[in-house]
């Protein structure tokens, strides 16, 4: 079985852009006082108190550079 690279990269990040997208039309929702639904940067101001949830995003962002940014599978021609 084949596995086509590029195309589950394509689905990958389609994924990581939905869930963007979801968590902006939730804020967008939470700022027009629509239910009781809490505005994202209160959100984040308020899980970023704990120590542990700090370091789980600093992994994150870690993990989204080294795989989007960083990628060691390319040579860019060298």
């Amino acid at each position: 079985m084949v596995i086509d690279v590029e195309l589950t990269r394509a689905v990958t990040i389609a994924g990581y852009v939905a869930v963007v997208l979801t968590a902006l039309v939730v804020d967008v929702l939470a700022r027009r006082g629509a239910n009781e639904l809490v505005p994202l940067g209160e959100t984040v101001a308020a899980a970023m108190g704990d120590r542990t949830i700090r370091v789980a995003v600093l992994a994150t962002w870690w993990w989204l550079g080294w795989h989007f940014l960083a990628d060691p599978t390319r040579t860019f021609g060298l």
